[in-house]
């Protein structure tokens, strides 16, 4: 997928032949976020600038610059924040910051008639999790307005290992979900006495709810009423035996739209 995306981004810019354009070297086409792989409690930095397109129109200036990007939850690219120079502070930038995140924006450049090198967005995203993983494009708009110019698009992808099996859900699908120890950064002053595997719905902001739990005794799990989910546990703790494995895995074989949702992991610990 993230191929195709590259390529499609490169057929629109081969098929404006009546623009100029200027190639940026190599070394200077850098990517647009310093990290490959994001997982729970990341930090990552997002930089939009001169320097990240391999392509750019040879006009003087730019009218604004854009960070967009496009999660499992989008459907189009988002735009996360925009400069415009020529505005007014209040009006020329915008800042999207998601609900209980710690995102912090810089901006950059002047509204001069020479600012093309130095229109600048830089994003400190700390506190980052798999939602964030998608794609991530920068857009300049030159003093020809009708025809902005898009970076190659940088993909972000979840840091292994996966709870889910797949990354998009329909109808008909089906996925499994898994959670086990072994997912957790070890303590030899930790010892786990409960795993759960817990969802909440897609882009919602409630509390993650509990679909399974692997507790030493007395494994429980929640299947609704006429769905083909199935749940199995691997071995619980023995009384005197921490070393055993505890895992739970969740085969859902009539997945849906209303499946889709973020999946985690939590343990229980003393």
């Amino acid at each position: 997928m993230a191929l195709f995306l590259v390529i499609i981004t490169l057929t629109l810019l081969e098929s404006r032949a009546e623009l100029n354009y200027e190639i940026v070297s190599y070394h200077e086409h850098r990517p647009i976020l310093n990290l490959r792989q994001v997982g729970p409690e990341d930090n990552f930095v997002a930089i939009c600038n001169y320097a990240r397109f391999s392509r750019i129109p040879v006009d003087h200036y730019i009218i604004s610059i854009s960070m967009q990007r496009k999660t499992i939850v989008d459907d189009t690219y988002q735009t996360i924040a925009q400069y415009d120079p020529f505005l007014t502070e209040e009006l020329g930038k915008y800042a999207y910051v998601p609900t209980d995140r710690r995102w912090f924006y810089k901006f950059s450049g002047q509204a001069s008639f020479f600012n093309k090198k130095y229109m600048q967005i830089v994003l400190n995203a700390t506190n980052a999790g798999y939602r964030d993983a998608g794609f991530y494009r920068c857009k300049m708009t030159p003093e020809n307005s009708e025809n902005p110019w898009l970076s190659d698009i940088f993909e972000l992808e979840t840091r292994a290992p996966l709870i889910v099996n797949i990354h998009s859900v329909g109808p008909g699908n089906s996925f499994t979900a898994h959670c086990n120890k072994n997912m957790f950064a070890s303590s030899p002053k930790k010892v786990i006495i409960s795993l759960e595997l817990q969802y909440r719905d897609l882009g919602s902001n409630d509390s993650f709810r509990t679909l399974a739990r692997n507790p030493s005794k007395n494994p429980n799990w929640f299947i609704p009423v006429g769905r083909k989910w199935k749940v199995y546990f691997d071995q619980t703790f023995p009384e005197h035996d921490t070393s055993s494995a505890l895992g739970i895995t969740l085969t859902v074989g009539d997945a849906g739209c209303d499946d889709a949702g973020e999946y985690r992991c939590a343990r229980s610990t003393v």
